[in-house]
């Protein structure tokens, strides 16, 4: 009966379970039916999910078998001119194209090919780039994202086929750090072409002129019709020419994102948010300067669909904003991210009176406002997901007196505030606490709803706390994340590993350490550099590979968590060896002859 289900369901299950490369690989061995809807959903976008160099050097092997004869010539790699076709057509499942990422690969390819030619590596990366871009875009008719994010780029919108292929495009990325390349080339040929994009997001940062590039991308946010999500950072001379344009769709746009803008000279006036009528989501992270005025001639109707506000940093971000957002939203507002603010407690006081059914809250306090943080989670008893951080958090620095302030007396209270349906709970505090008072805590806290306990933020955790924790919160269904693991001893470690389903010792250490992780990093140019750190800082990252025509799997999953990474020890939660994943090679002529 599996064997024959309908496309539809198909999709459901493996959009289920698309994280789980073990299940995916065993889809593919059902049958012909269920290898092909599976192989097209895992080459959706496989250039993403494979960064290490091996992977991709597959991964470019598996695109350059589907490449037309002619295409192969044009490359000039010998090698390539007579390799047999692939058993399917690969870049027909592709859905988002990432130019860097495409790059990224090839050059990973041509470093393998060609050692010490670095002329040659160079030549033959962006040829290998430029004719998989043409394939794409002339062999698939479903592209929905585009991420553009490198000098290398290519204008893709002048390539034959790009109006059939492009013209339902919904995702569209442009991250420029450095060289602005062909962007403007490229934004004017969109303009012509993709107009149904939904979700857009803007990072312009160069030290070149961006006037033509800001000009047409200002027009191509204008040109959309149903602009839903959009993402800018920019300078602050470029943003109110985006923003402009941003205020042409007050009536889609659900969730706007700022960041990283300092307003100067003219501060960023807040009541330009209260226009847009369906914002439901509003991040705004590292920016500064703004002014909330005219608030008085606020329709009744803003804010009122808010559901989920985030600032991160913000210096002398007006608390009032806040507070007549929450009274506007109400109990629509569900989730809450506050960190870096000074004025807390008019805000906690605004949130206890009107967003009572908030299920999420995340927010850095300072020891003054512990009692109010603790008559908020005693009102919102719908609190799902808690993190505490301390505003003056480092990972490695202690308080064990502060004046005024019991470290031990706050944490019982917490378990007495704590709402039951808590599901994950997050501490960041530089306040010592007794493993007799984190007993306290769970006393009080039942903890039958918790699944993940993320503890990595305490420094001060020892054996004592983890026979607390291993007593309270043990349970197979769930994940606790600590501290470096020389902070414990072995039996200990292992009594946590035999009572929860994944235990994870995450170790504080500035992101440039972390690059050590990468094997021939010397090989790439500095492009690389921005490569691996943008993939560093999206918090979570998966090693995958899907081999050619037989799509195995292979990979590890990689948990990185601002900068934090995740340690394996003696008794490997990952292992390779236990993984599940296929470690043998079949040739396209094996796999054809069993498919048969």
């Amino acid at each position: 009966m599996a064997a024959s289900l309908p496309d539809l369901c198909l999709k459901s299950i493996f959009k289920e379970l698309e994280d789980d490369l073990k299940s995916q690989y065993a889809f593919i061995l059902i049958n012909r039916h269920w290898c092909l809807s599976v192989i097209s959903e895992l080459w959706r976008n496989p250039f993403d999910s494979c960064n290490k160099k091996d992977q991709n050097v597959k991964i470019i092997d598996t695109y350059l078998k589907c490449l037309p004869q002619d295409m192969r010539d044009e490359i000039g790699v010998q090698s390539i001119k007579s390799l047999t076709a692939a058993t399917f057509d690969y870049p027909s499942f592709l859905r988002h194209i990432n130019d860097s990422s495409i790059f990224y690969s090839a050059r990973c390819w041509a470093t393998e090919k060609f050692p010490v030619d670095y002329e040659s590596q160079s030549n033959v990366s962006h040829k290998i780039q430029e004719m998989l871009c043409k394939l794409f875009v002339s062999s698939s008719t479903a592209i929905k994202g585009i991420t553009i994010d490198c000098e290398h780029s290519i204008n893709i919108f002048s390539l034959p086929g790009a109006k059939k292929s492009l013209s339902q495009l919904e995702i569209f990325n442009c991250r420029i750090y450095r060289n602005v390349g062909c962007l403007p080339e490229i934004l004017e040929s969109a303009l012509g072409i993709s107009k149904k994009v939904q979700n857009l997001d803007v990072w312009l940062s160069s030290e070149e002129n961006m006037g033509t590039t800001i000009e047409n991308m200002s027009k191509f946010i204008e040109s959309q019709r149903n602009l839903k999500v959009i993402l800018i950072g920019s300078s602050e001379d470029d943003f109110p020419i985006l923003w402009q344009s941003t205020l042409m769709h007050v009536d889609t746009l659900v969730h706007i994102q700022i960041s990283s803008i300092i307003f100067n000279p003219s501060p960023f006036q807040l009541y330009d948010l209260a226009l847009f009528k369906n914002l439901e989501i509003l991040e705004i992270e590292y920016c500064d300067n703004f002014i909330f005025s005219d608030y008085n001639q606020m329709e009744s109707s803003s804010f009122q669909k808010m559901k989920r506000i985030s600032l991160k940093t913000c210096r002398d971000f007006p608390s009032h904003f806040i507070e007549v957002l929450f009274s506007q939203a109400k109990e629509n507002m569900l989730q809450v991210e506050l960190f870096g603010l000074e004025d807390y407690e008019s805000i906690f006081q605004s949130c206890i009176k009107h967003c009572k059914k908030i299920t999420r809250f995340h927010g850095s306090i300072v020891i003054q406002q512990t009692t109010l943080l603790l008559e908020m989670l005693k009102t919102c008893k719908e609190l799902q997901d808690i993190l505490i951080e301390d505003l003056s958090h480092e990972p490695e620095r202690v308080c064990t007196s502060i004046a005024f302030f019991d470290p031990n007396n706050f944490i019982r209270q917490l378990g007495e505030a704590m709402p039951t349906n808590v599901h994950m709970l997050t501490l960041k505090i530089n306040w010592v606490f007794t493993a007799k008072s984190l007993d306290d805590l769970f006393k009080k806290f039942k903890a039958t709803n918790l699944r993940i306990l993320d503890f990595s933020g305490l420094s001060f955790i020892s054996d004592d706390h983890l026979e607390v924790i291993i007593k309270r919160c043990g349970g197979k269904s769930k994940e606790l994340y600590l501290t470096h693991s020389y902070y414990f001893s072995d039996e200990v470690i292992e009594k946590a590993q035999n009572s929860f389903r994944k235990v994870v010792f995450v170790k504080d250490q500035s992101l440039s350490n972390e690059l050590d992780d990468f094997d021939d990093f010397d090989d790439y140019d500095d492009l690389m550099l921005d490569e691996i750190l943008s993939l560093q800082m999206e918090d979570e990252f998966i090693y995958g590979c899907y081999q050619d025509d037989y799509g195995e799997l292979y990979g590890s999953y990689y948990d990185d968590s601002e900068g934090e990474e995740e340690e394996e020890e003696e008794g490997e939660l990952y292992s390779d060896d236990n993984s599940g994943y296929a470690d043998s090679e079949k040739d396209d002529d094996d796999y054809d002859s069993e498919q048969s």
